[in-house]
């Protein structure tokens, strides 16, 4: 019994060690938004704006398969407890889950 219990709990500390990793708009956004700003702050300083622009291009690359990712969550339906539950018929009007 000390046995299960042992290996119950090891594995429930494995699970929280390791939670599932997603993408979320929220996340994706802030992370876009982060390099945005710190190249803001060395274009402020730089005098010299040709290699900062092209710092920028390098920055866009690097981070253009996320900001992909992020633009096709935003397309997606935003799903909320209750729409989850209403229905289109129709005549275009929701219906009542019933069940």
């Amino acid at each position: 019994m000390a046995e299960e219990e042992r290996r119950e709990a090891a594995e429930k500390e494995e699970k929280e060690e390791d939670p599932e990793r997603t993408f979320t708009t929220k996340g994706l956004s802030e992370g876009l938004s982060l390099p945005s700003k710190r190249l803001t702050h060395f274009d402020e300083m730089d005098p010299n704006i040709e290699p900062f622009a092209g710092i920028e291009w390098m920055a866009h690359d690097a981070f253009c398969p996320y900001n992909e990712i992020y633009e096709e969550k935003k397309k997606l339906p935003i799903h909320t407890k209750l729409t989850v539950f209403i229905v289109k018929n129709n005549s275009g009007y929701p219906k009542r889950f019933t069940g």
